[in-house]
């Protein structure tokens, strides 16, 4: 997918070029960010069609006037002052593709006939290819023929924009992460059409005359040898510096991403050298003793712990984007975080992706919350923290997102934050279990958080009484694991109590 030549011949259309302007982009809520709760509602009732988290199209771009009613992209758009303006509606066509795939879906379950004749899988294998191409196009990166979700950036590219956008179009796909993968990429004609191959991926090496047994072992080592690099760059990314050793819940600045981004302690989201720390619960979720592991447990403990990796990865550039003021380019990163969070998280029918399988049955028995405290949960609470914190900034001012996303950790850190010692369990959370009791003194750490997120947004819409509710239990929260509460807690208490007596004031004047 090979743009055209810029209108404005200014414009630097070079791979650096692109990706210098695809980082500038305004920031847009995907669905599973927008509408996260209405997405496990539809995938609940999806049970006869593969479809994953990402592929559910949020509810203003849905379609029922026919199969394929988001198929025309559009082809009006107005400015904020409301006037037309043209655009390139290429901008769009991930949305769209989304759309279409999702109506394809639908179409099946209501009617009982694929509407594609190449079937589900077939259209689903055609979409991520277009996606990841259209990724590619705009960032400036290459693609793979056969394995196209590995692209190539230079030494200027954050290696979290080498992560596609749509985990559906990668995840299912490699050989990494599901032992039964789709068939990915696309046929073509290496012999005939060898120099074009060439070119387009970067195959130079890929000679016509090589069988396609000897093309796919190529790629597969290639595949691997690019992980390693990536998975050394999220190692080296997310050690902890000097200034990030303290644990505490730094709350005094909302403006400030420093102290605020580091919520978890430090070490335990470090390399997880242990089989504990891969982000997924252990042997008895699993299915296999950890005595004798078999071949699928280990690769289902490779899939947690690539899946752990890119969260890291989406989460620390979200972070270094946040710190250089790049507001919306932090917001992106942290919403394509949720997006590979979501694949763990939310139940749906896994299709391929046997490693997790198990987890969701696990979930499903706890009132579909997760009640074993990883590190992908909590570097999952954290990412929604730091797009909280995000979406309040003024070049976005989203205050109704930062309240969800706050209002949805809390949610996540229910059966953690009970009572000292135990974890809540069973279908709706009334039964117990014994647990560590660090694992309260985190998650309790983690709810101070959260209540002050909820209670900034809040502040910020001007629902002063829920605000001052929020404060009050941040400082509660603190007090719960032996932590006097910090002096910005007691002022936005202070302000907001002010803020309700005025508002309260100026009603009955009117």
């Amino acid at each position: 997918m090979e743009s055209t030549t810029p209108v404005d011949e200014s414009t630097d259309d070079s791979p650096l070029g692109r990706y210098q302007n695809a980082i500038k982009a305004p920031y847009y809520k995907s669905t599973l960010v927008h509408h996260y709760k209405s997405v496990q509602k539809k995938l609940r009732l999806i049970t006869e069609a593969p479809i994953f988290p990402d592929q559910i199209p949020s509810r203003d771009d849905e379609y029922d006037e026919s199969v394929f009613g988001g198929l025309l992209l559009r082809t009006s758009r107005r400015d904020e002052s409301g006037g037309a303006y043209i655009a390139n509606d290429f901008n769009y066509l991930p949305s769209v593709l989304q759309q279409n795939y999702f109506a394809c879906v639908r179409a099946t379950i209501n009617g009982g006939d694929e509407p594609v004749t190449s079937g589900l899988h077939g259209l689903m294998r055609r979409i991520a290819l277009i996606r990841l191409r259209y990724q590619a196009a705009k960032m400036g990166l290459k693609t793979r023929g056969t394995v196209p979700w590995l692209m190539e950036g230079g030494p200027d590219w954050d290696k979290a924009e080498l992560v596609p956008d749509f985990p559906c179009d990668w995840v299912p796909y490699d050989c990494e992460m599901t032992e039964s993968p789709y068939e990915s990429g696309i046929g073509f004609d290496t012999e005939t059409y060898h120099a074009f191959w060439a070119d387009i991926y970067g195959h130079s090496h890929a000679v016509a005359a090589q069988s396609d047994h000897d093309e796919e072992l190529d790629d597969v080592e290639e595949q691997s040898y690019q992980k390693e690099e990536i998975m050394e760059d999220v190692t080296q990314t997310v050690q902890p510096t000097d200034s990030q050793e303290d644990s505490s819940v730094h709350m005094s600045n909302s403006s400030e991403p420093q102290g605020e981004l580091q919520v978890e302690p430090q070490g335990e989201l470090q390399g997880e050298p242990q089989g504990e720390l891969q982000g997924e619960p252990q042997g008895e979720l699993q299915g296999e003793p950890q005595a004798s592991p078999t071949a699928t447990y280990l690769h289902h403990q490779n899939a947690w712990s690539i899946l752990l990796k890119t969260i890291l990865l989406l989460k620390e550039s979200g972070n270094s984007a946040l710190q250089s003021d790049n507001i919306h380019l932090a917001a992106t990163r942290y919403d394509k975080a949720i997006r590979y969070c979501s694949l763990a998280f939310l139940q749906y029918t896994p299709g391929n992706l046997d490693f997790i399988s198990n987890h969701q049955s696990e979930m499903y028995q706890n009132a579909e919350h997760e009640t074993n405290w990883t590190p992908l949960l909590k570097a999952f609470i954290t990412i929604r923290l730091n797009l909280s914190m995000t979406l309040l900034k003024p070049q976005i001012a989203d205050r109704k997102g930062a309240t969800e996303q706050a209002t949805l950790s809390l949610d996540q850190l229910k059966p953690f934050t009970a009572a000292k010692g135990t974890v809540l369990t069973s279908t709706n959370l009334s039964s117990s279990r014994p647990e560590p009791d660090k694992t309260y003194d985190e998650a309790k750490e983690l709810q101070a958080k959260s209540y002050f997120r909820l209670g900034t947004a809040q502040n910020a819409g001007g629902d002063f009484s829920a605000a001052m509710h929020s404060f009050e239990k941040c400082a509660q929260s603190m007090r719960d694991f032996g932590r006097e509460p910090e002096p910005v807690v007691a002022r936005r208490l202070a302000d907001a109590k002010r803020c309700a007596k005025r508002k309260k004031r100026n009603r009955r004047s009117s």
